[in-house]
């Protein structure tokens, strides 16, 4: 066989062949076993065994993109991998860099903006006298949070407390659905006889 081999050129079937091998039993990741193991199976001479892995990974680079793996250890992109280089790039990661990340911004990154919004109204006299009062979020923003605050908690009552919606308090809108809250609404009562301040807050996240 030695000598059937040994002064003959690679012929492109034997080639093929060793191509079609290589590809069924695992594409680029066991091309130099089985060309080796082929390649002194027919006795063939070193130049032709370089003639072959050539011809196989020139195959094999133009397949690359049909290839598959069923598992891996780590991919750049992957179906299901165990780490990826990004969450877009795997469908199914149990590790990404940027798995904490939402459009390339970490989670401590989302409330560093926020503004906070403070209106003051007088609960006047006499007694009892009823007060309410709303703080709107600047353009561009949504209420995350709000709450009243009154001057004398012993004699003042907070009665109304909650986002509005489209500048209306929750009692004005109407059940179902609705866009971001765009303020804060409060009302106090005050049972002293005497004014007293109240105050509304907003938080506000762009």
């Amino acid at each position: 066989m030695r000598k059937m081999f040994g002064r003959a050129r690679v012929s492109p079937a034997l080639v093929i062949s060793i191509v079609a091998l290589v590809m069924a039993v695992g594409g680029t990741a066991l091309a130099e076993p089985p060309v080796a193991y082929i390649a002194k199976a027919l006795g063939l001479s070193g130049k032709q065994k370089k003639q072959v892995k050539a011809i196989v990974n020139t195959e094999i680079k133009k397949q690359a993109g049909s290839l598959s793996v069923a598992n891996a250890a780590k991919a750049t992109n992957a179906t299901h991998a165990a780490t990826a280089t990004n969450a877009g790039h795997a469908d199914h990661a149990a590790q990404a860099a940027n798995a904490a990340q939402l459009e390339g911004i970490g989670a401590g990154g989302f409330l560093r903006d926020t503004v906070t919004v403070v209106v003051e109204d007088t609960v006047g006299a006499p007694n009892p006298t009823h007060e309410t009062a709303n703080a709107k979020c600047p353009d561009g923003y949504q209420a995350i949070g709000g709450g009243v605050d009154n001057e004398n908690v012993l004699t003042e009552m907070v009665t109304a407390s909650g986002p509005t919606i489209g500048n209306q308090r929750p009692l004005d809108v109407a059940p179902g659905q609705h866009g971001a809250a765009n303020g804060w609404f409060g009302a106090v009562r005050n049972e002293s006889g005497v004014a007293s301040e109240m105050k509304v807050v907003v938080i506000c996240a762009p």
